[in-house]
């Protein structure tokens, strides 16, 4: 008895010099945080009968020790699989039973239920740090076994700590669920858009990953699938190769060509522990998907030429204009800062493009207001309707620099667009503490503040001079074209003053055009299936641009389709025009045959890229041999293309089309679907179609069509440009 009583009173002692360590944190969703054993635990302590899903329970929900261990391997709760049940460490007892009966036994991190009971519901049921948990006290299985029949339990029963104690493995007990980690509320997992058609990319965004590793990886599933039933995959990387762990970032994530509803999962290091899972993604036939770029970046007050522009483009059909709405933000005011977008100067505006066209412009005009308010954004972000589906990028942000000198501490960049090596003034005001060493770095926007590309201190040299409230530099671009930013830091420090306005080094201050295919393939004898080529334009839109091109491919300009004149004009007021392939019937078999539209340089312009384009016609009378063709043939990296078969002489309903990139052998496939355009096989198919989902890296890659479950090639599409 004086034992007992002498290790009870040494417990409390070390139960009072250490419960102020014992931290228990909500984290939400129904998840707590211990930070001294790193695990989280369910806040409900039977929580599977509020699940109602206790595997073979008795009334009160308790379960065997298999049946226990099997409940909680296969929970999934807020978003998370990887639970286990608690362990418990027995010391060196060789007893059954009363064996918490030292504190290194009840606290050591071995043995989480006796930390929980001993510290953090602090011997009585009741959390020290006054969190909530429910359906205490108990008698709770640990995952620990004793023997081949008997495993350890612990018992908090009337506030009375009996300790671990063995229990018949067939004998009823509580469950009580915990995971590894800090897996709380913090890690998130989206899918945007939420609402998209079959074969196109969603961006894939996470964050609060607390220990990152480059084998995390992101999966595809049908809702409800099991963790192994993944459709597809890539590491965060946002490939199949792992590079280095990211805590948070984006991906875009190519889809499956079939409709459907979907969702990402993220796990753990090359294994099944769920982190998060995304919301719903809602893959629709039929719509038009629209999305919007930046055509031009940057507007500057005072300057009524200087204007910057969002480009909204859709696919499918142009027979009809389409309306499409979006939501205006960022630090500048509509109606104020810049000439409204809508007739209340709301926050909802409309674009609509019209019949014939696959995309139009949204020209920002700055107004001057004479207020030093420093450089302002404009963000404009799609909105969802019924008419179509919003497809990545779906937001898009230009900047209006400010004329006038800014009270604050400010950097502006002069002018806004310069060439590959030239030269821009960096100007700064309203530095407090200015010091000798405060310095001027060049980024591209995103960047971390220690991954500077160049760098001066406000000397203008790399040698410091003086100090300097306000000044301007001469700073010259690297010789690459891209997008830049400047950076003004504090005395040889990381932490910044300001960030200027976006630069842009292109090779000319021309107009840059580029083309795209819009629509990629016309089908013989079709009249109203037709093949669109557009040629977009950046810069001013005041004045009529005439681009030229030259024609190329298989089929033959004026005699397989309509004649192409070599030259397209963009009108006054629009950044696009387009050119239509317009097939002729001619009753000739020749198999498909593609039109290749290459731009051509010109003292108006520079040609930009993608610089070329190819749309295929295909041939409406039977064609011998088997034929394989992707289209279009240069995307958006996560897009998707339709790949187009026909020819299949024995064909079964497992032949199979795979991506590669040229050269690999047939085993390397990076992705794969069956003729029936899913992972699941259904009638063979000579000819056909699908929509086949793209990486989300660029690079040149190209489809196989393989026969019935084996790698024997049947047929090798056109390479694919990603960029």
């Amino acid at each position: 008895m004086k034992n007992i009583f002498a290790t009870i009173i040494a417990i409390g002692a070390f139960l009072l010099s250490q419960h102020a360590n014992a931290v228990l944190i909500d984290r939400g969703n129904g998840l707590i945080y211990d930070t001294v054993l790193n695990i989280t635990w369910t806040q409900d302590a039977n929580l599977c009968v509020a699940l109602n899903n206790c595997v073979n329970p008795d009334s009160l929900g308790r379960m065997s020790w298999s049946n226990a261990n099997t409940w909680a391997a296969n929970l999934v709760y807020a978003g998370l699989s990887g639970w286990r049940l608690p362990r418990v460490s027995s010391g060196s007892a060789s007893t059954t039973s009363g064996v918490c009966n030292t504190p290194s036994a009840c606290v050591a991190s071995s043995n989480e239920l006796g930390y929980m009971f001993q510290f953090n519901l602090n011997s009585s049921g009741h959390p020290v740090d006054g969190v909530t948990l429910k359906n205490i006290p108990g008698s709770y299985w640990s995952g620990t076994a004793y023997n081949s029949t008997d495993s350890w339990e612990y018992l908090l029963i009337l506030g009375l700590v009996r300790g671990i104690t063995t229990f018949s493995n067939g004998a009823p007990d509580m469950a009580w669920a915990v995971h590894d980690g800090d897996v709380g509320a913090q890690v998130t997992l989206n899918g945007t858009p939420a609402s998209l058609a079959p074969g196109n990319g969603v961006t894939a965004s996470w964050a609060g990953l607390t220990d990152s590793s480059p084998t995390d990886w992101i999966g595809l599933y049908a809702p409800g699938a099991g963790d192994g039933s993944f459709q597809s995959w890539m590491y965060v990387s946002c490939s199949q190769t792992p590079i280095v762990g990211r805590a948070s970032g984006s991906c875009v994530y190519g889809l499956p060509g079939v409709a459907g509803t979907y969702e990402l999962r993220l796990f753990s290091n090359d294994g099944f522990t769920r982190l998060a899972t995304s919301n719903p993604i809602i893959l629709q036939s039929g719509l038009p998907v629209v999305t919007i770029t930046v055509s031009d970046g940057t507007a500057t007050e005072g300057n009524s030429s200087d204007t910057a522009m969002f480009t909204v483009s859709r696919t499918g059909g142009t027979s009809a204009p389409l309306a499409v709405n979006y939501t205006i933000s960022g630090t500048a005011t509509n109606g104020v800062d810049y000439q409204s977008l809508n007739v209340n100067n709301s926050s909802n505006g409309s674009v609509t493009i019209p019949a014939g066209a696959s995309s139009a412009a949204i020209t920002i005009i700055p107004l001057n207001d004479n207020v030093a308010e420093g450089n302002e954004t404009v963000v404009l972000t799609l909105s969802p309707n019924a008419a179509y589906t919003v497809g990545a990028p779906a937001s898009g942000t230009v900047t209006i620099v400010d004329d006038d000198v800014p009270a604050g501490t400010s950097l502006i960049a002069n002018p806004a667009a310069s060439t590959p090596g030239g030269v821009i003034n960096a100007s700064w005001s309203g530095v407090a503490n200015p010091t000798a060493r405060d310095w001027i770095g060049l980024y591209t926007p995103g960047a971390g503040n220690t991954s500077f590309q160049s760098w001066i201190y406000v000397s203008c040299l790399q040698t410091p001079g003086a100090g300097a409230a306000a000044g301007s530099c001469p700073y010259v671009l690297p010789n690459v074209a891209g997008i830049y930013e400047l950076r003004l830091f504090s005395n040889d420090s990381y932490s910044v003053l300001a960030s200027s306005n976006s630069i842009t080094a292109s090779a000319s201050s021309l107009p840059v055009v580029s083309i795209a295919v819009a629509d990629g393939i016309a089908t013989e004898g079709t009249p109203s299936d037709t093949g669109i080529f557009t040629v977009s334009r950046t810069g001013s839109t005041a004045a009529p641009l005439t681009v030229n091109y030259t024609t190329g491919g298989t089929a033959i300009n004026g005699t397989d389709y309509q004649t192409l004149s070599g030259t397209v004009t963009i009108p006054a007021g629009s950044s696009s025009a387009q050119i239509t392939v317009t097939t002729i019937d001619d009753n000739v078999v020749e198999a498909n045959e593609s039109v290749v539209l290459t731009l051509n340089a010109d003292s108006a312009y520079t040609v930009g890229l993608p610089s070329s384009g190819t749309v295929t016609i295909v041939d409406n009378e039977t064609a011998s041999g088997t034929i394989l063709v992707a289209t279009p043939s240069s995307v958006a990296p996560g897009s998707g293309v339709t790949v187009t078969w026909n020819g299949i002489a024995a064909p079964a309903a497992k032949d199979w089309i795979g991506l590669y990139t040229p050269g690999a052998g047939n085993t390397s496939f990076q992705s794969w679907m069956y003729v029936s355009c899913s992972q699941t096989p259904a009638a063979a198919r000579p000819s056909g179609s699908c929509v086949y989902g793209l990486p989300g890296i660029s690079g040149t890659y190209e489809l196989r069509l393989l026969s019935n479950d084996g790698f024997s090639s049947i047929a090798t599409s056109n390479p694919i440009s990603i960029r």
